[in-house]
């Protein structure tokens, strides 16, 4: 039985969370909570901001818009992807949906903590798929050692309490995604614009890394912004091409394919 103390606590967890509290609790890198409200889950790091979220009743669909703008970018590939990898996995929304949609596909996952490995798989459905290959690291030591693959496509999602993590920042993290790339692949990161300093920097090492190929989508009404990078020399797709990708791709992916795909642009970071 709880303590009135415990109680109060708890109470006001859920009130500061905007919903029922079904986990909470805390790992080396900090707060961790699980809210669930009129049927959404949702994944916390110490704060109000979701990191990730969850239909109860549809479970591999995406909730978040970001994870929608993210997904977005299949349609500036030439094929769908055979391998993937995610660094960052939080309720793990896109490697579900990869996983569902596209049956053909290996999803690799880099989580650097693993109470949310465990957290993904009892709160938010992460399948125990043949498919889906999990690494409990950081992902710098997983770059430092990783040889002979060619991913398709990279999705990054890593994140803290304060932000975007460090392990995702800086030119020597985007040397290694770039080598990990296979010749016609794609990265797409998920970044916080703010704060802007910080960002802007990001943002140069990354086009400098992949010579200026680089394009974007912000989300509306929210400080995220999805870069997408190319590993070939000329990767940046013609508008009137990957619009009609994100069409043809719309059925099979069941999302509004054509409305992210519209508000992706050209944002090479030239000095």
């Amino acid at each position: 039985m709880q303590s009135g103390l415990e109680q109060l606590i708890h109470h006001w967890t859920e009130r500061r969370f905007g919903g029922r509290l079904l986990f909470e609790g805390t790992d080396p890198w900090g707060e961790v909570e699980v809210v669930e409200h009129k049927g959404v889950r949702s994944l916390h790091f110490g704060r109000p901001e979701k990191q990730s979220a969850m239909s109860v009743q549809r479970p591999h669909q995406l909730t978040l818009e970001y994870t929608k703008a993210m997904v977005a970018g299949l349609a500036l590939a030439t094929e769908l992807p055979k391998r993937v990898l995610c660094i960052g996995l939080g309720g793990g929304s896109i490697p579900k949906f990869l996983l569902s949609t596209l049956p053909h596909c290996r999803v690799d996952v880099v989580e650097l903590r693993p109470l949310v490995v465990e957290l993904a798989q009892k709160f938010f459905s992460l399948p125990k798929d043949p498919r889906l290959h999990l690494l409990i690291a950081d992902c710098k030591d997983f770059l430092a050692k990783v040889q002979g693959v060619a991913y398709d496509f990279i999705f990054v999602d890593a994140f803290s309490k304060e932000g975007t993590a460090d392990s995702v920042q800086g030119y020597p993290f985007f040397r290694r995604i770039k080598a990990i790339l296979g010749a016609q692949g794609i990265v797409a990161i998920n970044y916080w614009s703010e704060p802007r300093g910080l960002y802007q920097i990001n943002h140069c090492y990354l086009s400098e890394t992949f010579a200026h190929q680089v394009m974007s989508l912000p989300i509306p009404d929210r400080t995220n912004k999805i870069l997408f990078s190319f590993a070939a020399p000329n990767g940046m797709v013609a508008r009137k091409q990957f619009l009609a990708r994100s069409k043809e791709l719309e059925t099979q992916l069941q999302i509004s394919l054509p409305l992210w795909a519209d508000r992706i642009q050209p944002d090479p970071f030239i000095k």
